[in-house]
C-alpha cells in the first residue's frame, strides 16, 4: 500500500510540472509567482530615509487612487490523495478581484467579483459574484449606490443619501485602507533598499507539521507537510505637490502560502518508521497581489452610475 501511494503523488508531480497543477478547474490558467521574491534587498536604509518611511506608515493610504487586489487559493486534495478521498472531498479554486479608483469629481469606485469552483468526483459545483459601489459626493450629501449581480445572473441596485462633511467624512468614502493588507504585516523579516530606490519588506517561513499533528486527509490519514510562505512589499517614494513632502506607498505587495506533502501516510503505530516521498507534493497554495497608483483617474462620468431597481 505504502509504494502505491508514493508512486501516487510522484506521478501528480510530474503533471504539477508539466501541464501545470490547475487542470482541475475549467479553464483555468492561473500561474501563480510562488516562492520566489520580485526583487532583492541590496543595501540598508538610510536614518532620513527610516524616518520618512515611518511618518508614510497608513497615512499614505490618502494619496492612492488606485488600488487593485486580486487573491487566488488552490487545493488539490481530491487529485493529489485520490486513494485517501471519501465523497466530500474535493478540488477547489477560489478567484476573487477588488478594485479601487478615486476620480477626482468626488467619486470613488469599487468593483469586487469572485468565482469559486468545487470539482468532485464527476460533478463540478461553481458560483460566481459581482458587485460594484459608487460613492458620489456634494458639499452636504454624499449618494452611495450598489450595483449587484447575483448567481442567478439578477441584478439589482440600490441607493441611498446620507449627511455628509469632508472634513471627517472623506477618509471613510474616499481612501482606501491599506492596513490589513500591508501596514499590519510590516516590520518581520528584512527592510532595506531594493534596486531602483523601493523600500522593500520581505518575510519568508518555512515549517515543517509535527509527526503527531499532521496533515489528516478526508479518510483520517495523516501526512506531514511542509508549509512555506513569502511576504513582500514594495514601497515607492513620492512627493506631495502641496506641501512639497516626501513619502512611500505601498506600490507593489504580494503574500504567497504553499502546503507540500512530504510523507506517505504516517502509521498508527509510534515505533514504525515513516516514509518520505522523494520529491514534495503541492496540496494547496494561495496567492495575494496588491498593485496601487497615485496617478489621477480623471472624472467619472456620474450618469454612469446606474438608477435603483423597481422593488
Amino acid at each position: 500500500m505504502k509504494r502505491n501511494l508514493l508512486l501516487w503523488p510522484a506521478f501528480c508531480l510530474f503533471l504539477v510540472g508539466c501541464n501545470g497543477q490547475n487542470d482541475s478547474f475549467l479553464n483555468d490558467e492561473y500561474k501563480p509567482k510562488g516562492m520566489a521574491p520580485t526583487h532583492k534587498i541590496v543595501k540598508a536604509l538610510t536614518d532620513d530615509e527610516i524616518a520618512i518611511f515611518d511618518a508614510s506608515v497608513v497615512a499614505a493610504d490618502v494619496y492612492v487612487t488606485t488600488a487593485n487586489e486580486s487573491y487566488e487559493h488552490r487545493d488539490f486534495e481530491k487529485k493529489i490523495l485520490a486513494s485517501h478521498a471519501t465523497s466530500a472531498t474535493c478540488d477547489i479554486r477560489y478567484s476573487d478581484t477588488n478594485v479601487f479608483k478615486r476620480y477626482d469629481n468626488d467619486i470613488a469606485v469599487e468593483s469586487f467579483s469572485f468565482l469559486y469552483e468545487r470539482v468532485y468526483t464527476g460533478t463540478m459545483v461553481r458560483s460566481t459574484y459581482d458587485d460594484k459601489s459608487y460613492s458620489q459626493a456634494s458639499s452636504t450629501e454624499i449618494t452611495l449606490t450598489l450595483d449587484m449581480t447575483d448567481e442567478s445572473l439578477k441584478r439589482t441596485v440600490t441607493s441611498n443619501t446620507n449627511p455628509y462633511n469632508s472634513e471627517t467624512d472623506y477618509g471613510e468614502y474616499f481612501v482606501t485602507d491599506l492596513n490589513p493588507e500591508v501596514w499590519s504585516k510590516i516590520g518581520d523579516g528584512i527592510i532595506g533598499f531594493a534596486d531602483g530606490g523601493l523600500i522593500a519588506n520581505i518575510d519568508v517561513n518555512t515549517e515543517v507539521t509535527p509527526v503527531n499533528n499532521g496533515y489528516l486527509a478526508d479518510d483520517g490519514s495523516r501526512f506531514i507537510v511542509e508549509r512555506n510562505s513569502i511576504f513582500e512589499a514594495y514601497f515607492t517614494k513620492a512627493v506631495d505637490a502641496e506641501t512639497e513632502t516626501a513619502f512611500y506607498y505601498p506600490s507593489y505587495v504580494r503574500a504567497y502560502g504553499e502546503s507540500l506533502i512530504l510523507s506517505e501516510v504516517v502509521p498508527n503505530v509510534a515505533t514504525e518508521p515513516i516514509t518520505y516521498l522523494k520529491k514534495p507534493v503541492l496540496l494547496n497554495y494561495e496567492e495575494f497581489i496588491l498593485t496601487t497608483s497615485l496617478a489621477s483617474n480623471g472624472n467619472f462620468v456620474s450618469s454612469d452610475i446606474p438608477e435603483p431597481t423597481e422593488v
